[in-house]
Order: structure tokens, then C-alpha cells, then sequence
């Protein structure tokens, strides 16, 4: 099924199954997706993407570091819980974009 992957300005991310978000009636007050007492060691929330198990994702920091990592590598974890380390970025470094390249298009390749 599918996930969300979020991933923070530090680095960090993680998997969570979409059937762990209910849905939301009118006025309603959101949803946790992290755990907001670790802001200050993994940062905000840079990305969320809906993948899938065999999707792969790229990586991009400001100062132009690229990475690619299959979603199947990174943890599933609960909507409370702060991710795993998924790119090691210097210290005025952040994560500036997420892309998700599906199973299809892999094939393709």
C-alpha cells in the first residue's frame, strides 16, 4: 500500500502507512505527522510525498548534494516518531526538494 514519506530540512524521514491518517471532519485541528519535540535537531518539514514500496526518491540540499534512495531502505514508522537519518548534510546545509520517481518510470528506464 501506499505511504507517506515526509522528510525534514535536516535530513531526517521516514515511511507512514496512509491508513494511519483518519480523515478529518470540518473544523477539525490536523493530524500529528512528526514528533514536534525534535524540531530543533531534525528541522521542519522540508517534503511529503505519497510513494509507493518500489519508488525511488532523489534528493536535493541547497548547496546542490544529490542523493537517490530507494523508499523500500527507509523505515515505516509510526505518525509521532522523528524518521531516520536519510542524507548527512553539513551544518549550513538543508534539504531543498524531494522528488519521487515511480516503479513505472524505473522500468522504463
Amino acid at each position: 500500500g501506499a505511504s507517506l514519506l515526509v522528510v525534514t530540512e535536516q535530513g531526517f524521514g521516514k515511511c507512514t502507512n496512509l491508513k494511519e491518517y483518519h480523515t478529518q471532519a470540518r473544523a477539525g485541528k490536523g493530524v500529528a505527522t512528526i514528533n514536534t519535540k525534535v524540531l530543533a535537531t531534525i528541522g521542519k518539514i522540508a517534503s511529503a510525498r505519497v510513494v509507493e514500496k518500489n519508488d525511488r526518491i532523489t534528493l536535493i540540499s541547497n548547496n546542490g548534494l544529490m542523493l537517490m534512495v530507494n523508499v523500500e531502505e527507509i523505515s515505516t514508522s509510526g505518525r509521532s516518531a522523528k524518521g531516520v537519518r536519510i542524507m548527512n548534510l553539513g551544518k549550513s546545509d538543508s534539504v531543498a526538494t524531494v522528488g519521487r520517481i515511480s516503479d513505472a518510470e524505473i522500468a522504463q528506464q
